[in-house]
């Protein structure tokens, strides 16, 4: 796992919901087909969005193509150009470092 500041996670202005939600993305502990299938659960391992890959954290929340749509619509929106993040803390450390060559926002 990369480092990553984790002190970021636990900020008093957020919602502690979403405080523990993004705790479980960055650790890939969301309960997807995939970490279920490591508590011993008989699944089909596909994407329900997609049925295409296999349903993993990173999958789901970054590369599906469902998703991969969302990604499109909040980036244009907010009017930046970025590369999409291999994986959760990767796209974590990317809201870190705003306005570094990392995320360029246009004018």
């Amino acid at each position: 796992m990369e480092l990553w500041p984790w002190w970021m996670i636990w900020r008093p202005k957020i919602p502690y919901k979403v405080n523990c939600f993004t705790w479980l993305l960055a650790n890939e502990a969301v309960l997807t087909q995939e970490n279920i299938k490591k508590r011993k659960f008989q699944l089909c391992s596909r994407c329900y969005l997609c049925e295409e890959q296999e349903d993993t954290v990173n999958h789901l929340f970054l590369h599906c193509k469902w998703t991969d749509q969302l990604w499109r619509i909040l980036s244009s929106l907010r009017k930046i150009t970025w590369v999409r993040p291999r994986n959760i803390v990767q796209l974590l450390n990317c809201s870190i470092n705003i306005g570094n060559t990392t995320i360029k926002e246009e004018r």
